[in-house]
């Protein structure tokens, strides 16, 4: 026992109190603070505790406050980078454009904005053909240069020069008589109207102007003329003021960091923005994109808050479960001054203070690493890097909080642990009460309230989880498991009877089974629930990945489809790289019903189609169709009754159903209709209907077939990949909310190991003597450990089991209801994650063997005389 009062022996033998200190040195909690600094293991046992609860406490606002940068941070990556900016434009005459341009810059800089770099676009005409002026300092560092400068002047794009036959040193006179000297040369960013161009981001703002789309003249003769492509000059700004012929376009862009600055420095510079645009004196607008990008990153931010906070009090409430398991190991580990200490009279109030005077250091110390670790580990493999400001503050806030709360709950479980237990004293009737149906029908009653509506919705883009996908699952997963332990309780002492008939090893596994109630269920629950958390989020955020891959599979057709502008007629001879298809779309299928009509290869579209083995034995069923006979067709999706008569443009074909399916590769609109049949059987078909042709091909053919796109002359109008779409930041925060929910579930695993420590430590501490006197009775040392795997093993492994099925229970029941895009076929479907379920079993079979080694290393190390001495 710790000594915590200081005496001193008179002359004639009498003890009497050390005068230092006075009554107060009496009182055993004096040094209660320092004294668990000489029991290591109750020591880091607290630290622990109190870390993972400080985890599970900041965890949430943490990564709340991540949310809206990272949705930013993923906009900024899909657009062009003004997007993402604080800015203004506006228009003026080349005469106001110098003057208007310093004032803007002194404007966003008196406004606390950073210095905004400006650019300056105007349009003149070089005989018949429009130009456009582009004045930004650094342009030329963004382009190849094919000659040397010939000093100041403009830098004109080859294909226009080449037109014109001008060099370096020449000048150009625009239609209205201005010269513009000729400085250099430049590769044209768009060389080819009918070729895709690949701007760098540098230039992406400005595409319309630099890029040129295939389009009637009529619908050249519709856009307005600073939005219409033509030949770039690239000039300083003074000179686009000179030449231009209708004004000058300024516009004013401050460089800031999507990945450096938070969500709410941009709301910040947003309004700073809106502020200088109105101190302007000419008419001036903000840039609209930053607002609208913020708009969604607060949505996105919104969206997840209803299902982050329950997770997190999950958590927490977890946790704390771990600081009272960390409680009674403390009262484990000092039980003897506890029993002296009650003997001298102290009550349970005082037995609680001590109990927190002794914990609060290592507790704090614990908190401390803990919210540190969540901040590192947020910003580690958070969404995003930057936290908002406030949001330590407030994360800090939760942790004291929480931290507190631990403490009121060890100085409870401290107080109560000086209660005499009177043998054989009835148990009361409250604790007979199965309290878990409480969980259990309250998850069922959310469940049952919306049943019928989707789980799923879509907030500007965004697609948001509902809150109660993430709640009943856990409120009824929970009270499952926890009923579970009830019922695993009462079944232990029917367990230890039925050791008798088993052989010596698995005897003394079932007997020690049955003789730990407490440790038992504590295991199991422990076990079942990281493992249910971990199953159920791995399984929805993995259904929604592969739904939405599905669906846009579905959609698109193949890896990559490449819309190909000038085949007239023949069909591409694809070489083994691709295969090609042939796309009418109808406003009328089978009556009024719009719709597709798809030509097929039936030879080489399996190859590079999404397509499943039904869909693949019914292309194969496409023969080309003879005179006067059927055309054999396959029916996708059908929306109306009669599927005989098709009719495109002027000439009608009569359908010879083969197979009827309800999606199929390349089906567009999931509330159209499709007709495929084979290529041939449309030859026929007059050359003057409109007909979209298409290459499909894989990765492994996309570059040959590009390649023998462009030998054949033709051109790729745009490509389509399901990885553009899956990739669109309004499904990433779905992503996030279940990869945080996946967190949780690993941190709810380091909380079981840690409740698996002490109960192996507790539990080898009282069987110290039953250990020894089997060992004398001639136990080997094999037979220690083989039994300690059979037990562990039927623990954690019917841990693993009940949390994996009701994970996977739990999802079964709503994932009808996880329908991103219900408008796009085909509907979600239930899958068992392999992978997850493969890496918790691998883990919890790998902690059943360390447990069983490390728990017989620490009996071994049990020394005889001393045990049997002291107990």
């Amino acid at each position: 026992m710790t000594a915590d009062t200081t005496t001193a022996r008179t002359p004639t033998g009498h003890r009497r109190r050390n005068a230092r200190g006075g009554a107060a040195a009496t009182l055993p909690w004096r040094r209660a603070p320092i004294l668990l600094f000489r029991q290591p293991v109750v020591f880091l046992a607290i630290v622990g505790a109190a870390a993972i609860l400080a985890v599970a406490a900041a965890s949430g606002p943490l990564f709340l406050s991540t949310i809206g940068t990272a949705s930013l941070n993923a906009q900024a990556a899909q657009t062009c980078p003004e997007s993402s900016l604080p800015g203004m434009a506006t228009n003026v005459s080349g005469a106001q454009a110098a003057s208007t341009e310093r004032l803007g810059r002194q404007t966003m800089q008196r406004n606390a904005l950073p210095n905004p770099y400006s650019v300056a676009v105007g349009e003149t005409h070089v005989q018949k053909s429009l130009i456009h002026i582009y004045g930004r300092p650094g342009a030329l560092d963004h382009v190849t240069k094919l000659t040397k400068s010939a000093g100041s002047g403009a830098w004109v794009p080859n294909v226009f020069a080449a037109k014109l036959g001008v060099r370096p040193g020449g000048t150009i006179t625009t239609v209205g008589g201005k010269p513009i000297r000729v400085a250099g040369i430049y590769r044209d960013l768009a060389p080819d109207p009918y070729t895709l161009s690949h701007l760098p981001s540098y230039w992406c703002s400005w595409t319309n102007i630099i890029v040129s789309t295939v389009a009637t003249d009529a619908q050249i003769a519709k856009t307005p003329q600073d939005r219409r492509q033509g030949p770039l000059f690239i000039v300083d700004q003074p000179t686009v003021a000179r030449v231009a012929e209708t004004g000058v376009r300024l516009s004013w862009h401050s460089p800031m960091s999507t990945t450096a600055s938070p969500l709410g420095a941009f709301d910040d510079a947003s309004g700073r923005a809106v502020t200088a645009a109105a101190q302007m004196p000419s008419p001036t607008s903000s840039d609209s994109h930053l607002s609208d990008n913020t708009q969604i990153a607060h949505t996105a931010q919104r969206g997840l808050t209803g299902s982050i906070v329950p997770i997190e009090i999950a958590g927490v409430i977890i946790a704390g479960l771990l600081v009272g398991g960390a409680g009674m190991f403390w009262a484990n580990a000092r039980r003897r001054e506890i029993r002296l200490l009650v003997a001298r009279g102290v009550g349970p109030v005082p037995l609680a203070g001590k109990a927190i005077l002794e914990t609060i250091v290592p507790a704090v110390v614990g908190a401390a690493l803990g919210f540190v670790g969540t901040l590192l580990l947020v910003r580690a493999v958070g969404p995003a890097t930057v936290l908002e400001s406030g949001a330590p503050l407030r994360a800090l806030g939760l942790v004291a909080g929480t931290l507190a709360i631990g403490l009121l709950l060890i100085g409870t479980l401290g107080g109560l642990s000086g209660r005499e237990r009177t043998a054989g004293r009835q148990a009361s009737w409250l604790l007979a009460v199965p309290w878990e149906l409480v969980l259990i029908g309250a998850a069922i009653v959310i469940a049952l309230a919306r049943l019928d509506t989707s789980a799923v919705t879509v907030d500007h883009t965004v697609v948001r989880i509902s809150p109660l996908v993430v709640l009943y699952p856990l409120l009824g997963a929970t009270g499952a498991l926890l009923l579970l332990g009830r019922l695993i309780g009462t079944l232990l002492p029917g367990v230890g009877r039925a050791a008798r008939r088993v052989p010596n090893t698995a005897y003394l596994a079932l007997r020690r089974i049955s003789r730990s109630r407490a440790v038992v269920v504590g295991l199991i629950v422990g076990t079942a629930l990281p493992c249910c958390l971990f199953m159920y989020g791995s399984t929805v955020s993995d259904t929604v990945s592969r739904e939405v891959t599905q669906k846009y599979q579905t959609n698109l057709g193949a890896p990559h489809v490449l819309q190909i502008y000038g085949v007239h007629g023949a069909l591409i001879p694809t070489k083994g790289h691709g295969t090609q298809v042939v796309l009418y779309e109808q406003d009328t299928l089978f009556g009024d019903q719009p719709g597709y009509v798809l030509g097929v290869d039936p030879k080489t579209f399996a190859e590079y189609a999404f397509v499943n083995d039904a869909q693949r034995r019914a292309v194969d069923k496409l023969t080309p169709a003879t005179s006067n006979s059927s055309v054999p067709a396959i029916v996708v999706n059908n929306r109306a009754g009669n599927t005989t008569n098709l009719k495109i443009s002027e000439t009608s074909l009569r359908l010879e159903p083969v197979a009827q399916m309800p999606v199929f590769p390349g089906l567009r609109v999931g509330a159209f209709s499709m007709i495929v049949v084979n290529q041939k059987s449309l030859s026929h078909i007059d050359n003057g209907t409109e007909r979209g042709n298409q290459l499909w091909t894989n990765d492994a053919g996309y570059a040959a077939a590009r390649r023998l796109v462009e030998a054949r002359g033709y051109s790729v109008l745009f490509e389509l990949t399901s990885k553009i779409v899956v990739g669109t930041t309004g499904l990433l925060p779905v992503t996030w909310v279940f990869g945080y929910l996946r967190a949780l579930a690993i941190l709810i695993g380091i909380v079981a190991l840690a409740g698996l420590v002490f109960g192996l430590a507790a539990r080898t501490r009282s069987r110290r003597v039953s250990y020894v006197l089997s060992r004398r009775m001639g136990m080997a040392r094999l037979t220690h450990v083989n039994s300690l795997l059979i037990e562990l093993g039927l623990v954690i492994g019917l841990g693993w089991v009940a949390g994996s099925s009701l994970g996977l229970g739990s999802f079964g029941f709503i994932y009808r209801r996880l329908d991103v895009y219900p408008e796009l076929p085909p509907p979600p479907s239930f899958a068992v994650p392999s992978t997850p379920l493969m890496a918790t079993a691998v883990i919890a079979a790998v902690v059943v063997v360390l447990a069983s080694i490390a728990s017989h290393a620490l009996a071994e190390r049990t020394r005889p005389a001393e045990i049997l001495r002291l107990e």
